[in-house]
């Protein structure tokens, strides 16, 4: 069977680059105060978590907002300080 070839085979395909994980945060706004729900998703804890800690004295600063229906807002500010306050506590332990 002189002439007859085999046919070449097709190259692979190249896998598509690897999508970035959205970060946590994603959509959430910068700068303005955010309720547990969204204090809870920029910082990795669940609202649960985040109750309990208060209910220590160990979560971050809030105050009561009373013209969003009532309910408790934390400022950016709280939440780097309460962080700050959370890595200290870690590395004063050998954790961080």
């Amino acid at each position: 069977m002189a002439g007859i070839s085999k046919p070449k085979p097709k190259p692979a395909k190249k896998a598509a680059p690897a999508a970035s994980p959205k970060p946590l945060d994603a959509g959430l706004p910068e700068a303005r105060a955010l309720t547990p729900k969204q204090f809870s998703v920029r910082y990795g804890i669940s609202v649960p978590s985040l109750y309990k800690l208060w209910s220590e004295g160990r979560g971050p600063r809030w105050y009561y907002n009373d013209a969003e229906g009532g309910s408790r807002r934390i400022t950016p500010e709280a939440g780097d300080e309460w962080q700050k306050e959370r890595e200290r506590v870690a590395a004063e332990k050998g954790e961080g």
